[in-house]
């Protein structure tokens, strides 16, 4: 039946009506009048459904991400919709399973309940302040919750080309349109990676000889090297006149190298005004809710450039929080990186705080395992081309800085009792006193290539103490040397020593170089305590005796550094919320520790290592049972302690705060601990992960 043919009367009925014929034309025509609204109005329907299937799509893939207001309220119409829907099926509620599957996901929910209002792109995309539609957008578009049961999401990501990364074999477009934005800041950077270079590219052509890796993406990155800019006052120019420390500028030039190497687009500022520049592209670099389109993919700074980026973005930081990747020395442990849980527990330290994913913070040494180990590369030849002639006795001390020999001459004499000693110091003409014994031949500030030449002819490297966690005995080692480490009597940390009092970590080291005494160890390494001086003298004497041929782990070679970063770059994943994406889940290993033994402890005393990313999924009683780990009932609080249990009672407590996941802490509990293989000499990657 037409919708004509119910409005219009019977022709039977118009005759027993006896209308006239103009009368019954009106009639028709008033019939014809009210079927053609109605149409229109279900035609309108039907377009308006229509257009509520794309809109979001249109505001996703719109190049300046600004929508209309017509775009906005259809996205509202269509999020409504929904909404109504789903609160009739009672499904907006959240699961107690997904504090496991999304750890984020409540906090994120109980943060928007709030302060949806703060910023009007949440309205934009639909956001009116009730669970359901806060939902919708913390799955759907920052995916910090689950899907809703049977939704078919309106907020597909805008269409994205996917261009191959192409490795680059010139370095011309790094140094002339790159590197550009201050002469001096660069010079050092520059002249590593050019003398570098050749080395560089035969690195990647050996490993893809070996390592057949997946296609990769061509990745937008942004660098900042914070440590250079004129407001961190660090001076560097100066420091490089006077052989400072050069860790951090090592690590910064092999990072910058490895992503232009691997055919990555970087943009590169050392300097604050150069990354506003660099972020005044994004148009929504002040909005909280994530970019319409992907500005870049990921953003390389250390703590000083991140602060000054918070400064540059203010509220607009937190849609970039999640592509940061923090270049951070001595490492962030999860008690300083939660704010909340430092300040209630009184941690006080100007580097932590940040509330970021820990796996963030990118170190030196694989030293903590709850952050991500970057690594740097030995500057040095092939180990293999290094002679294994004996060499004559010859020690070179590790200190640049005529400050560094403080208090050391009683334990440089006894060196001075077996071999020559040479040293490497700038010295401040300035300076009256002068810590460096006058039998020391002192060679001054050398070149990467006349080190390397006199590192080819010395027997000991002979370390002091301090700098902690330097490069510098790993070069040594791979010259051939052999390294004496000295042991502390009372481990060094936070607790005890102004180094490391305001470092946000509770790490302790037990030597200078703790990856060399643990990673390499004899024969290329003898950890001593210099102070007990018969114990030096023998160690001294069976350093001497020992024939070693040059050594360098896999890891801090130019292949180690590569073989990372195409992985980091491809499979490191801090925006989506859902955990396990990467290390793969098979490499799992459940272990549990003894009462006040950290998960570091109880994964290493096995072999293996603490893998963080694997907590959620021993989150849940379910998860524990799988595990023969029975719980009478679970409890969940937050401390980086948890997941963990008590034999007697049975008790289990999980974690409540995903950002508190943590390798390390000892609690009077048995911890629940994830650990995982990892192949030798690469320490950062399981064996399933390659």
């Amino acid at each position: 039946m037409t919708i004509a043919s119910m409005l219009l009367p019977s022709h039977r009925r118009l005759r027993q009506q006896k209308l006239s014929r103009s009368e019954r034309l009106v009639l028709v025509f008033m019939a014809f009048w009210c079927a053609g609204i109605f149409a229109f109005a279900m035609y309108s329907s039907g377009n308006e459904m229509r257009k509520v299937d794309t809109s979001v799509y249109q505001l996703m893939s719109s190049e300046d991400g600004a929508a209309s207001s017509m775009d906005t309220l259809v996205a509202d119409a269509s999020i409504s919709s929904a909404v109504t829907k789903k609160a009739q099926g009672k499904s907006c509620k959240l699961a107690v399973s997904v504090k496991d599957t999304h750890p984020e996901c409540e906090t994120k929910l109980q943060y928007l309940r709030k302060n949806w209002k703060v910023d009007t792109c949440y309205a934009s995309y639909g956001v009116k302040g009730d669970d359901c539609t806060i939902l919708i957008y913390l799955s759907e578009v920052e995916h910090w919750c689950p899907r809703l049961r049977d939704r078919q999401s309106v907020h597909r990501a805008s269409p994205r080309i996917v261009e191959a990364a192409i490795v680059r074999r010139n370095l011309t477009h790094l140094f002339e349109k790159i590197l550009t934005d201050d002469k001096f800041n660069y010079e050092w950077i520059k002249s590593r990676i050019a003398s570098m270079w050749p080395r560089w590219v035969q690195a990647y052509d050996d490993l893809m000889k070996t390592w057949h890796s997946v296609a990769r993406e061509k990745k937008k990155v942004i660098l900042h090297l914070g440590l250079l800019t004129r407001q961190s006052k660090l001076n560097w120019t100066q420091k490089l006149a006077t052989g400072a420390p050069l860790g951090e500028l090592v690590q910064w030039s092999d990072l910058i190298a490895s992503l232009y190497l691997l055919g990555h687009d970087l943009q590169v500022s050392s300097q604050t005004e150069t990354l506003h520049k660099i972020l005044a592209g994004d148009k929504s670099r002040a909005s909280q809710c994530p970019a319409r389109s992907l500005y870049a993919d990921m953003i390389y700074l250390d703590i000083i450039g991140l602060n000054q980026m918070k400064k540059l973005t203010k509220t607009g930081f937190l849609k970039y929080a999640c592509l940061l990747r923090v270049l951070d020395s001595f490492g962030t442990e999860p008690a300083f990186n939660s704010k909340n849980y430092a300040m209630s527990h009184k941690l006080k330290t100007q580097w932590g705080k940040h509330n970021l994913n820990p796996r963030q913070f990118f170190t030196m040494f694989p030293h903590t395992a709850d952050n991500t180990f970057l690594g740097f590369v030995v500057n040095t030849v092939d180990p293999s081309s290094v002679s294994t002639a004996p060499r004559a006795p010859v020690s070179l001390v590790y200190a640049k800085e005529e400050y560094m020999w403080e208090d050391k001459t009683a334990y440089v004499d006894v060196v001075r009792e077996f071999t020559e000693v040479h040293a490497t110091v700038h010295i401040d003409k300035k300076l009256t006193k002068n810590r460096i014994p006058p039998y020391v031949k002192n060679h001054g500030l050398l070149s990467s290539e006349d080190l390397q030449s006199l590192l080819q002819t010395t027997k000991l490297f002979i370390g002091l103490g301090f700098p902690y966690e330097g490069p510098a005995p790993l070069e040594a080692i791979a010259n051939g040397c052999v390294f004496i480490n000295p042991r502390f009597k009372e481990p060094k940390s936070r607790l005890n020593t102004k180094f490391f009092a305001d470092k946000p970590t509770f790490r302790t080291l037990v030597s200078q170089s703790p990856y060399a005494e643990t990673y390499v160890g004899k024969p290329h390494v003898f950890t001593v305590d210099v102070g007990d001086t018969d114990e030096l003298r023998s160690v001294l004497k069976e350093a001497l005796r020992t024939n070693v041929s040059a050594y360098l782990p896999h890891e801090f070679t130019m292949g180690g550094m590569l073989q990372r970063l195409a992985l980091y770059t491809e499979k490191h994943d801090f925006c989506n919320g859902a955990p396990g994406i990467w290390p793969p889940r098979e490499a799992l290993r459940v272990r549990v520790s003894q009462k006040g033994e950290s998960c570091n402890s109880a994964c290493t005393q096995l072999g293996l290592l603490c893998e963080p990313s694997f907590f959620p999924l021993l989150n849940t009683v379910e998860a524990l049972a799988s595990h023969d780990i029975n719980c009478s009932g679970g409890t969940y609080a937050e401390d980086i302690y948890h997941p963990s249990f008590e034999r007697v009672g049975k008790e289990c407590v999980l974690q409540k705060n995903g950002l508190l996941y943590s390798c390390a802490g000892e609690v009077s509990r048995h911890r629940v601990c994830p650990c995982r293989d990892f192949v030798k000499g690469q320490t950062a990657l399981c064996k399933a992960c390659i």
